[in-house]
């Protein structure tokens, strides 16, 4: 479970999952008065984790993870995403189908949190051709380049797009 944390908006709750669709269980119940260990210890909870573990081939281990937090950070307790359905629908039926659509662009990169990303990287492709045609400028005008030259040029772009120098 090491992919980018994904924060996501549900109501005015933040809601926490990984990119590739565990969800921070420990949060979202705190939001609804509850906690994921009360969820663990139903019957119904325990029956679903073994046959999916059996259909799944895999350990209890496998479907959920609990993160120490340490320096101040809260213990979390992580989903697997076969899990965060049944979990959220527990909470509330509105927020485990809204849960369902966001697992579902995680794990298929149809999310916008993939957008960000893509738009991210290639801005950041752009920026640095546009630090190369600056150096190649300055050179054939026999000026040294410092870095408050690409400085001044990033501030120039964002100024652009944001109307705020």
């Amino acid at each position: 479970m090491t992919a980018s944390l994904v924060r996501i908006d549900y109501q005015g709750m933040p809601v926490n999952f990984n990119e590739d669709g565990w969800f921070n269980a420990t949060v979202a119940a705190a939001h609804y008065g509850k906690r994921p260990v009360d969820w663990l210890a139903l019957d119904s909870s325990r029956e679903y984790i073994t046959t999916l573990c059996e259909l799944l081939r895999s350990e209890k281990s496998s479907l959920l993870k609990v993160r120490r937090g340490g320096r101040g950070n809260p213990d979390a307790t992580w989903f697997h995403p076969k899990l965060a359905v049944p979990f959220a629908r527990w909470l509330d039926v509105r927020f485990a189908v809204w849960c369902d659509l966001q697992i579902d662009g995680l794990l298929k990169g149809h999310h916008s949190h993939f957008d960000w990303k893509r738009i991210r990287s290639e801005a950041a492709a752009s920026f640095k051709v546009m630090n190369n045609i600056l150096k190649l400028v300055r050179e054939e005008s026999g000026k040294a380049t410092a870095s408050h030259h690409f400085i001044n040029e990033a501030r120039l772009i964002n100024g652009v797009l944001s109307g705020q120098f």
